[in-house]
C-alpha cells in the first residue's frame, strides 16, 4: 500500500511519494558504511601523524561506553553535516533518489538536519522504522519525511 501525502492550493501546489523501506533501509546501510569508511580513514591518519596518540588511547569495559558515545554522536554529527550541506540528502540517499523534506515539501533546515541528525544517535531509534508505515523517530519528531524525488512533485518543481 502506497501513502502519498498531496495538497493542491494553486501555486504551492505539490505531491509527496514517501521512499519505500528498502530504499530506507538501502539508504542507512550506505550512510553506514559510508560513516565506517570516514571512521577508518580518520584513524588511519591519526596512526601515521600521531602514532603515540593512538597508542595511549584504552580499550576497557570503562572506557567503553564514552568510545560507543563518542561515536554515536560523530555519526549524527557526520549525517546533520551531509543533510545540511547537500539539503536533505546523505550519500545514500543520492544513490537511491531519495530527500528528506519538511511536510510541506521545502527543504530541511540546518537545525532540523542536526536535530535529525541527534535523534539517530537515540539507541533504538532504527528500529522505530520498523513499522507498517516507514516514519523512524528522526522523521516523526522533526515533522519530516524522506521522498522518493522521481514520484514526488515538490513546491518549487516547474510544472
Amino acid at each position: 500500500m502506497e501513502q502519498t501525502i498531496a495538497t493542491s492550493i494553486f501555486e504551492n501546489d505539490f505531491s509527496l511519494q514517501p521512499a519505500t523501506h528498502w530504499q530506507r533501509l538501502t539508504n542507512y546501510i550506505i550512510d553506514l558504511i559510508s560513516f565506517i569508511f570516514l571512521v577508518i580513514i580518520f584513524f588511519f591518519a591519526m596512526s601515521v601523524l600521531s602514532p603515540d596518540t593512538l597508542r595511549s588511547i584504552t580499550f576497557s569495559p570503562a572506557t567503553d561506553y564514552a568510545h560507543r558515545l563518542i561515536l554515536m554522536l560523530s555519526f549524527a554529527l557526520y549525517m546533520g553535516t551531509i543533510e545540511t550541506i547537500s539539503q536533505g540528502r546523505t550519500i545514500g540517499k543520492l544513490i537511491t533518489g531519495t530527500r528528506a523534506v519538511n511536510e510541506d515539501g521545502t527543504n530541511i533546515s540546518a537545525g532540523k538536519a542536526f536535530l535529525r541528525g541527534i535523534i539517530r544517535a537515540i539507541p533504538c531509534s532504527s528500529l522505530s522504522g520498523l513499522s507498517k508505515v516507514c516514519t523512524p523517530w528522526h522523521d516523526q519528531w522533526t515533522n519530516t519525511y524522506v521522498i522518493d524525488i522521481d514520484k514526488s512533485r515538490l513546491p518549487t518543481d516547474k510544472k
